[in-house]
């Protein structure tokens, strides 16, 4: 049995063995998930979600960084990435080492693990684009403060919370 966010799917089985959460929405067969076409089809509930990888060139070191401390102070040897279920480009988008918010093309999605999820797709892309940088910094070496990719996306999340309590954005975002 393999848990995906809101139910179990049973490989032996090959199918969900729980209801699709937005029933007959997602289709007549509520234990299918999009249509058993995931390729072509996406999550209508659209959540975005939020995953991390390890740092090319880091790969030694990962293994140190995954505790509560280093996850409280973003310092953990890992890169982070929100990801969109909404069927719309970018797919994904994270803050770079070249100061750039960007998609991750050069990864595939399998070198990512996912952390937290369950997050508005429309809401999370307007929070993108009122997320400023800072000038790229892993550790807060030399003159910069200490900004990075985990710091970034810290940053989003609280953006999201002040856009998914405004009136306005809910409406944008068809949220009731």
């Amino acid at each position: 049995m393999y848990y995906h966010d809101e139910r179990f799917y049973s490989p032996l089985l090959g199918r969900f063995i729980n209801r699709d959460p937005i029933e007959e929405r997602g289709g007549l067969n509520v234990y299918t998930f999009c249509s058993n076409d995931p390729i072509n089809k996406y999550d209508y509930l659209g959540l975005a979600y939020f995953a991390l990888r390890q740092l090319e060139g880091w790969l030694w070191l990962g293994f140190l960084s995954r505790n509560p401390i280093d996850n409280y102070f973003n310092t953990e040897i890992s890169h982070e990435q929100i990801f969109f279920e909404d069927g719309k480009e970018p797919n994904n988008i994270g803050f770079f080492s070249d100061n750039k918010v960007r998609s991750d093309k050069e990864s595939l999605l399998t070198k990512y693990k996912k952390t937290s999820s369950g997050y508005n797709d429309c809401v999370m892309r307007i929070a993108v684009s009122k997320t400023s940088t800072q000038p790229y910094s892993l550790l807060g070496v030399g003159k910069n403060k200490k900004f990075n990719c985990q710091d970034w996306a810290t940053n989003v999340r609280k953006k999201y919370s002040e856009l998914y309590k405004d009136p306005a954005i809910k409406e944008e975002c068809c949220i009731k």
